[in-house]
């Protein structure tokens, strides 16, 4: 990726947010990759604003063009009480709060595309979705940047799990103050 260039750059940047939309594709080898090809803090500016991107776009993708769509048609067909019991979902997964849902993206083992589509689908307020992603993805992208670029050194040294327990907890913090001040 490196010798490519900018075309490199946007080849990098591209995997990634179409990682947040496609969830097929490898996430942590993306960003192992990036993070050897330009360094811990351009690797991980390249891979935070990309995905916080790709999953803002995923996220509007399902709550503009397919939110209708299933509530008028899907939702039309089903029983009464499974109607009910998805309703009851919904609405669970729609008053998350914030540090919920930042914790939920922070964490490295939860599938992104999981949070976009639910979070779409069920009208999470778009600030609160966008302000969770720039929170609780920098933690997810250091985790799989440090682990991924030295994988045998983080089983060999529990430092890096107490540190990303750590950045987790920052990240949880983050979230209560900015829940306080968005909620003032």
């Amino acid at each position: 990726l490196l010798g490519a260039g900018a075309y490199g750059i946007l080849l990098s940047c591209a995997l990634i947010f179409v990682e947040s939309i496609i969830p097929c594709m490898p996430l942590g080898l993306f960003i192992t990759g990036i993070f050897y090809s330009y360094g811990t803090l351009y690797g991980f500016l390249l891979c935070w604003i990309s995905t916080v991107l790709g999953c803002v776009t995923s996220y509007y993708l399902f709550n503009k063009l397919l939110s209708n769509f299933l509530d008028k048609v899907l939702l039309k067909r089903l029983s009464s009480k499974t109607n009910s019991k998805i309703h009851d979902v919904k609405s669970y997964i729609g008053n998350l709060s914030l540090s919920s849902l930042t914790l939920l993206v922070a964490c490295p083992f939860t599938p992104a595309f999981v949070v976009n589509i639910a979070a779409g689908l069920t009208n999470v307020d778009s600030k609160k979705f966008i302000l969770s992603m720039i929170i609780g993805k920098p933690f997810m992208i250091y985790f799989y940047g440090m682990v991924g670029t030295s994988l045998v050194d983080s089983f060999n040294n529990p430092y890096v799990f107490i540190k990303i327990g750590a950045m987790l907890l920052v990240a949880y913090l983050l979230s209560k103050v900015c829940d306080r001040l968005v909620k003032a």
